[in-house]
């Protein structure tokens, strides 16, 4: 009986145990998970809310005075991450360095016509821009899609991103 009683009592505080380390984790706010992700080398794995989050803050700590990241915007953001996976500051310091290698999804060219009204297709086709295909067979070694930037055109697209957001 008194094992039967210490089993009980054992189960109850793990329960409890388990519980509370569930809700701590639900409550970590999301630019804390951001930074998380940050530091550990999982930019991919950011969600939209994670950065727009983690920039406001950044934003208001600064006194900037710029705007807000909105969710919407940072889906945009998100999408260039994960299609030019960038996982860590160093693999955006690269792609600052190697602009040909830059990507640019149909699917984030959509997002940013959606945002600001404007075709962006038509825009980066004018500058001599590409972007990358959508198809899921990527089992085809078809690099035409692909941009083939130079510096200039990368450091003009980013300032036009810039003025977006």
């Amino acid at each position: 009986m008194h094992l039967r009683k210490h089993l009980l009592l054992s189960a109850l505080c793990l329960g409890l145990a388990s519980f509370s380390v569930g809700c701590l984790t639900a409550a970590v706010p999301p630019e804390v998970r951001a930074a998380q992700k940050l530091a550990s080398g999982q930019l991919t794995g950011i969600t939209a809310e994670e950065l727009a989050a983690a920039a406001n803050a950044a934003i208001n700590l600064s006194g900037s005075g710029a705007p807000n990241l909105t969710n919407e915007q940072a889906e945009v953001v998100v999408q260039f991450l994960k299609d030019n996976s960038l996982n860590t500051l160093d693999d955006i310091q690269g792609l600052v360095e190697n602009p040909g290698n830059v990507v640019i999804s149909e699917d984030v060219i959509a997002a940013l016509e959606a945002l600001t009204g404007e075709d962006l297709d038509g825009a980066l086709d004018g500058q001599g821009l590409g972007n990358t295909n959508d198809d899921d067979d990527d089992d085809d070694d078809d690099d035409d899609d692909d941009l083939d930037l130079d510096e200039d055109d990368l450091d003009d697209f980013l300032d036009d991103l810039d003025g977006l957001i």
